[in-house]
């Protein structure tokens, strides 16, 4: 298996907690890549240190962004949960040696609570990506160029077809739509991937990244909150709360990333488990860094009322100004 992450100094300890989630609970050969914003030779040697314990992994090899960054400075609107460094995933098939033929990416905020050898064998042959759908707007969706119908998935977890993009030059419909309006986007990279590979993606099982947001909201709940008419059914999505494969802790207003000391996040136990074993501490960052208008919908929405779901699609309005 080919499993590609992006880090820079800051998410090193997450990121490797990920990382060890995944090889405890597998079998499989690995090759690891990680795209490298300017990470430390001292958190390299951390990171070797660690994944070389475990006897699957073939190779690991740092990956230097650099470039790449520089290129999309000015061009993309970043943030501290959209870092420079996610955006180099439009940017695979320069980065990337010519032989692999298809990577498996990951967030740094993911918890691999099962062997992923069945994602790793879905067949994309016909898709330039595989992904997850996520819960999005349909009026966004037609804000950015897409159709009430197409599908919109999570960038966290995708499954790239190299051999396919590189048949297309992915690379430069990537670009030039980033020159256009990449300013515009809201959800930056995830935004793009979507748009320019929307006629090419190959939708998977909910199980294989389930956000943070769906653990706090029944279906009719999110559905509603999100203004989505292109989901998962509700067999799916209930589904995959107790049968997850990969965990994503994505940020925004329902529970605080588990490594804040405060939060409330279900699988806190499960995401320090992990982090204890990638990291030997439980030296978290701190206490919930949600702003005032996150924690009040986050409250709001875990409120058991007859009116519940008119309170939901208000505060739908609220959060998306």
């Amino acid at each position: 298996m080919n499993i590609l992450y992006a880090s820079n100094n800051k998410f090193i300890s997450i990121m490797l907690t990920s990382i060890v989630s995944l090889l405890e609970n597998t079998e499989q050969k690995i090759s690891l890549y990680i795209i490298d914003d300017d990470i430390s030779e001292k958190n390299k040697n951390i990171i070797k240190k660690k994944v070389y314990e475990y006897k699957y992994v073939q190779n690991l090899i740092f990956i230097d962004a650099s470039n790449c960054i520089n290129r999309m400075r000015g061009k993309i609107r970043t943030s501290n949960e959209w870092p420079m460094v996610a955006f180099v995933r439009l940017y695979l098939t320069e980065l990337l040696p010519n032989d692999i033929e298809k990577i498996l990416y990951m967030d740094c905020d993911t918890i691999i609570c099962d062997d992923i050898c069945d994602l790793w064998n879905e067949d994309i042959t016909e898709y330039n990506v595989a992904g997850v759908l996520d819960c999005m707007d349909d009026n966004y969706k037609e804000k950015i160029g897409l159709g009430i119908g197409h599908l919109y998935i999570n960038s966290g977890v995708l499954l790239f077809n190299l051999n396919k993009l590189r048949d297309i030059n992915i690379e430069k419909e990537f670009v030039d739509l980033v020159n256009k309006r990449g300013s515009c986007f809201k959800y930056p990279d995830q935004d793009v991937i979507n748009v320019v590979m929307r006629d090419s993606i190959k939708v998977l099982p909910m199980k294989y990244n389930v956000v943070s947001q769906c653990l706090g909201f029944k279906y009719e709940e999110y559905v509603i909150y999100r203004n989505s008419s292109n989901y998962y059914t509700k067999k799916e999505y209930d589904e995959s709360k107790s049968e997850h494969t990969i965990l994503h802790m994505t940020g925004g207003f329902m529970y605080a990333r588990p490594w804040y000391y405060n939060s409330k996040y279900p699988y806190k136990d499960i995401f320090s488990e992990y982090y204890m074993l990638a990291n030997g501490n439980n030296e978290f960052w701190g206490e919930d860094n949600r702003n005032k208008k996150q924690i009040l919908v986050s409250i709001m929405c875990n409120i058991n009322i007859p009116w519940k779901m008119k309170i939901i699609a208000f505060l739908r309005k609220i959060n998306n100004r």
